[in-house]
């Protein structure tokens, strides 16, 4: 964007902002204010061209759809229509539902930076709650006598709103503040802690003087939701679920307010049992009637849009329906207002609305951790209009639906992100997105595929990307297809010029049959002659579409070894896919072990290539005193890093532990995960001066292991341990568990501690670091050693293993569909 339309397109998005805040607040307000967003963004449209681009990028929206049809079908119940007058004023009211989420998540999604689209994402969600809190504390004013009059509990004086909107709107509201509870980056502050936890109160009180029983309904459904998705263990889920149950039951008996308005209900049943209409629950069931003989008038269509009230007062006046149904110009439920005044078309079309963002929901939830809570609150939306809109139409108050629109126009957006200024993007039938670097075709050069679920910062994930770059050009021409999404190392492999896929696929624990056709389309279109798969799911996927398609050489990687996973099912079909496998890599000699004895397969069919590293830039050019100010960590005491993510394999908490029997030491630990919080209450238990960096650039390590004294890795397994190899040839004296990959590594060139045991590490590094002849006898045999596992080497071991297969078959024959290709 130019400078000018960018600060034009800040301005809509401070807009957004306002008239998120202002909607629960004022309807006139919150109209004015989308008026002068849809006028700021035709501004950017007709300043700039790359503006109109962008915004036409993100014009394509998943809900856009079903939305869509909803309103065609309120607009076409028009023709139906015999009241016109009030059924363009229904037609104006749900618009609001299609413009408010285009304009939301088509100005989220204009801006390309993801970083800043998140943080937009969550502002925008706070802007939200913040006019709720306003709204729920002039609510707890007014309840209290402060304000207005104590009349009745609630509506809302001076704000005029009804119990029901108020109710469900506070519940959408406690909804979003549990969401930002998991969404907020880092470790949350005080004030952030406060603040959330007040809204919270606040919300839980203000639906209890709601008295909307709806509200509580839905509530209790999308408590369980969050619940089911939240906690990972059955007997915990139904443990909370029951004290939620337990919660509710409680307020039944000790709030008069709840306890009064359950009773009303069940004495408005036996009124009207006993025959007396003239009750609340009387009236709505009669109303419900009325939808019902609307509905059969003409099942296919309805009466029409807007005709609900007109029919209601035909009904009356026959003298067939009780007049206390012509006070309501709605029947109290969502899916017999539709089905009224739109027939089975209108509730169709409300139903694929509903069931399109459940389904969104639940595509998140299996995302990445941002998306994973914007998914959780986007199904607990849905949930609970789906269940409160049994008893009240929510779709046909305009301030709730604007609300459910704007929800979900923060959390179901596009998923495929737009890349920078100078890369082209495509998209294909088969689902994928495509990001390709202009005038990457050599034709005369192997097209090799690498497959795998996701490209975060990882172990695993930076071997792969090495080995990558390390490729001669001439010879091969590397593509990567990550399955389940990118992350920062395929965003990093994007911006060097690589081709770099991402199918969106594999979203659910269901097999998805659809990455292997999406796959095989790949491979086809891009004449691929190599595959080679990385992890369980790629090995799976990717060499099933390449089997389909007739690839002369397939190669899967396995990067661990199985400790944890020897799952019968995943065996047999790692068996059954390595007869149609020209080879199997293993990263060490335990990996090998590994698969031959758990998933039965011949040694021949495996072949160990160790993995390397770019010695070069291991040789940082800092003094260790710069790098410690660049990481701005301690001078002055022993530093005893480690790099891995936070998980329970990587046995970080024994490093701990040892640590606290150590003086003047600090231990900073390079990584992210799970275990983060555990890990920093255990140090702050033990009393260990220990800082955790979180997630740090592969191009950061370097700087890292400089500004380190002493690397110790204690895991419980590994499959090779690269980490060791950087501490190695960055010249740092180790300390690793006692295990195979590790001794295949290292060799004579660390010391060696039994796994799980802290005691022993802490003596380990006690004596390493008081002496100091021993750490210079180790660095030198640790330089020395690392140079064998160079970059060069780990990538030229593969090249010749592809020549090699690719050779054989030409040698016997074996051409298969790319023949014209292995004659060259």
């Amino acid at each position: 964007m130019s400078e000018c339309s960018r600060k034009l397109y800040l301005v809509s998005l401070a807009g957004l902002f306002l008239y998120g805040f202002t909607l629960p607040l004022s309807k006139s307000i919150s109209s004015i204010l989308m008026g002068l967003i849809f006028a700021s963004t035709a501004g950017m449209i007709a300043l700039n061209t790359k503006c109109r681009i962008d915004l036409s990028r993100a014009l394509r929206q998943p809900l856009l759809l079903p939305v869509g049809l909803y309103i065609g079908v309120v607009c076409a119940g028009l023709l139906f229509s015999q009241d016109l007058q009030e059924g363009i004023g229904i037609v104006k009211q749900s618009a609001n539902l299609f413009f408010v989420y285009l304009m939301v998540s088509v100005l989220l999604d204009t801006e390309q930076d993801e970083g800043k689209r998140d943080r937009y994402c969550r502002s925008l969600l706070g802007a939200l709650l913040a006019g709720i809190f306003v709204l729920d504390v002039i609510g707890v004013l007014t309840y209290g006598g402060v304000i207005g009059h104590k009349k009745y509990v609630l509506p809302l004086m001076p704000l005029k709103m009804h119990h029901i909107w108020f109710g469900n709107l506070n519940a959408i509201g406690l909804y979003g503040v549990v969401a930002l509870f998991f969404a907020l980056p880092g470790k949350k502050t005080f004030i952030q802690n406060t603040a959330l936890w007040l809204f919270v109160i606040i919300s839980i009180v203000s639906v209890l003087l709601s008295t909307s029983r709806t509200a509580w309904l839905g509530m209790l459904f999308s408590g369980g939701v969050f619940l089911y998705f939240l906690v990972s263990r059955k007997r915990t889920f139904f443990l909370l679920f029951a004290l939620i149950l337990t919660a509710y039951v409680s307020a039944y008996f000790l709030s008069q307010l709840v306890h009064a308005r359950i009773d009303q209900a069940y004495k408005d049943i036996v009124l009207f049992v006993a025959g007396d209409p003239a009750t609340s629950l009387g009236a709505r069931f009669a109303m419900w009637k009325a939808a019902i003989s609307m509905l059969l008038s003409n099942p296919v269509f309805g009466v029409g849009t807007g005709d609900y009230k007109s029919m209601v007062n035909v009904f009356v006046a026959s003298g067939e329906y009780p007049a206390i149904i012509g006070k309501y110009n709605q029947p109290h439920n969502m899916y017999l207002w539709i089905l009224a005044t739109n027939g089975i078309i209108g509730f169709s079309a409300l139903v694929f609305l509903f069931f399109a963002l459940v389904r969104q929901g639940k595509n998140r939830i299996n995302g990445p951790q941002g998306e994973r809570i914007f998914g959780l609150l986007a199904l607990s939306v849905a949930v609970h209009y789906l269940v409160a809109g049994m008893t009240e139409s929510l779709m046909n108050i305009h301030l709730l639906l604007c609300v459910f629109a704007l929800m979900a126009g923060i959390t179901v957006r596009k998923q495929r992100r737009m890349p920078d200024n100078d890369i082209d993007i495509t998209r294909r039938d088969a689902g994928t997105a495509t990001f390709r670097a202009p005038n990457h075709t050599d034709v005369q050069r192997m097209n090799i595929l690498h497959v795998i679920a996701t490209l975060p910062v990882g172990g695993v994930e930076n071997t792969i990307t090495r080995v990558i770059r390390g490729y001669q050009k001439e010879k091969f021409y590397p593509i990567i297809c990550c399955i389940r999404e990118g992350g920062l190392l395929a965003q990093e492999l994007l911006r060097e010029g690589y081709e770099v896929l991402v199918l969106n696929r594999m979203k659910s624990r269901r097999f998805d049959f659809a990455a292997i056709l999406s796959l095989y389309k790949i491979i086809r279109e891009k004449n691929v002659m190599i595959v080679r798969t990385h992890q369980y799911h790629a090995n799976l996927y990717g060499r099933a579409a390449a089997i389909l398609a007739n690839v002369p050489c397939i190669v899967a990687s396995v990067h661990n070894v199985y400790t944890r996973d020897k799952k019968l099912h995943r065996r047999l079909l790692n068996h059954s896919l390595s007869k149609f496998t020209d080879r199997i890599v293993a990263v060490s000699n335990a990996v090998k072990e590994d698969i031959v004895r758990y998933d039965t397969i011949g040694e021949e069919k495996i072949t160990v290539i160790h993995n390397g590293i770019p010695l070069n830039e291991f040789n940082c050019p800092l003094s260790p005193a710069r790098a410690r100010e660049i990481l701005n960590l301690p001078q002055e005491l022993t530093l005893i890093g480690c790099v891995g993510r936070l998980v329970e394999q990587k046995g970080h908490r024994y490093l701990i532990e040892a640590a606290s029997h150590i003086g003047k030491s600090c231990v900073v630990i390079a990584g992210d995960g799970p275990m983060r919080k555990e890990l920093e209450a255990l140090a702050d238990e033990r009393n260990v001066h220990a800082i955790f960096l979180g997630i740090i650039k592969p191009k950061t390590v370097p700087v890292f292991l400089r500004a380190i004294d002493i690397f110790c890795f204690p895991s419980i397994w590994e499959g090779f341990g690269i980490a060791l190899v950087e501490a190695m040839s960055s010249g740092l004296p180790v300390v690793a568990s006692d295990i195979s990959p590790h001794r295949e590594v290292l060799a004579d060139a660390g010391l060696y501690v039994p796994s799980r045991d802290a005691e022993k590490l802490a003596q380990c590094l006690h004596l390493l670091m008081e002496n100091p002849e021993l750490q210079k006898s180790l660095i030198q045999k640790a330089q020395q050693r690392s140079k064998i596992f160079s970059l060069e080497h780990t990538a030229g071991s593969y090249e010749a293993l592809y020549e090699e297969i690719l050779m054989k078959k030409k040698n016997t024959g074996r051409e298969n569909l790319h023949g014209e290709r292995l004659a060259r």
